[in-house]
């Protein structure tokens, strides 16, 4: 329900990126969103996205980060902390 009305408003105004916060909701609403706008999706960002959207995320249980890069035109991020 409600991946279905933040996908169609995406849609509505043209968003190319929508963020979420990497709560209980955000973690079982934007994936559902991502696949909906057939969109790449980050999940657990420690930072907003570069220029380029390069995406610096949490690995091996927060011991180590990783630069993820986002190429698709429609982006969903889930935004840790």
């Amino acid at each position: 329900m409600f991946a279905k009305a933040i996908a169609d408003t995406a849609n509505e105004i043209n968003a190319e990126v929508i963020i979420f916060s990497n709560t209980y909701c955000g973690k079982a609403v934007a994936p559902r969103v991502a696949v909906r706008l057939e969109a790449g999706f980050v999940s657990g960002a420690t930072e907003l996205p570069s220029s380029d959207f390069t995406i610096k995320v949490n690995t091996f249980s927060g011991k180590a980060f990783s630069n993820v890069k986002i190429n698709s035109t429609n982006k969903v991020i889930s935004v840790f902390g």
